[in-house]
């Protein structure tokens, strides 16, 4: 039995595990030290499953991953999407409102599993974003604004809509758009059932708001000190910024702990 033993990390990766796209060495030796170690270490990332499939000499999980913010459940060693929700066809239609209330946003793209549709915010109909991604294959949406106060955008979109939506930043300039019960705390929650005895801690790392959900239903909780300050105040735990292995820190910490 090895000592990380019902253990499971759900990190976030832009920002987190990897800087810049970069998974350093470092990080990647502490995570195979983690695994070795009978640990669970997998990716909670607004990203698809598709994106990794570069990084398998470097990295693999030994969990299932949760993409898309949480709406997908996808396992690497089966190749087998677990889990896929999708988002309330409402949204088609709340968009324009959206858009009304925050014309700083440019860009929109409609994101399904391993599919997504772009178009320009200014040239939005409901009709044409649901023949580019039909309603039943709708996992978030994502929209890009042009602003340099992105918290007030922000901040305007979720005061009218956050009855009816999760609206997270990923980054600065980037706010998603996806169904409550798909977020990446419900996926945490969703994968935590789905592994069962084999875990009997959660630790969520993350850097920016969409990582917040998991964070709320995780043991123990990770920020990078270049995390989003909103993100870090509401970690348990501030570890080293990214660009410094913030993962292979936190299980350096772990591994001080559990010695």
């Amino acid at each position: 039995m090895g000592k990380f033993e019902g253990i499971l990390i759900c990190s976030d990766f832009d920002g987190t595990f990897a800087n810049a796209s970069v998974i350093s060495e470092k990080n990647a030796e502490a995570v195979r030290h983690f695994q070795r170690e009978g640990g669970l270490f997998t990716l909670s990332t607004g990203r698809s499953h598709h994106h990794f499939a570069s990084y398998n000499d470097i990295f693999v999980p030994n969990a299932p991953m949760l993409c898309y913010n949480g709406s997908v459940m996808y396992d690497p060693a089966t190749d087998t999407t677990l889990y896929e929700g999708h988002m309330e066809p409402s949204i088609y239609e709340d968009l324009p409102t959206i858009l009304a209330l925050a014309p700083e946003i440019v860009d929109l793209t409609f994101c399904g599993n391993g599919k997504d549709f772009h178009m320009k915010a200014a040239d939005y109909a409901p009709a044409k974003a649901k023949e580019g991604m039909p309603p039943d294959q709708l996992l978030k949406v994502l929209t890009r604004m042009e602003s340099e106060n992105s918290d007030e955008v922000t901040a305007r979109v979720q005061k009218a809509f956050s009855d009816r939506y999760g609206i997270y930043r990923s980054w600065y300039y980037g706010i998603e758009i996806q169904s409550f019960k798909d977020t990446k705390g419900q996926g945490v929650l969703r994968l935590k059932h789905y592994l069962g005895d084999r875990v009997k801690t959660v630790i969520a790392c993350g850097d920016y708001e969409n990582d917040l959900p998991m964070f709320e239903v995780a043991d123990i909780s990770y920020a990078p000190s270049s995390a989003h300050p909103g993100v870090k105040a509401r970690a348990t735990r501030i570890t080293v910024a990214c660009h410094e292995d913030a993962i292979a820190q936190v299980i350096a910490d772990l591994d001080r702990e559990i010695s």
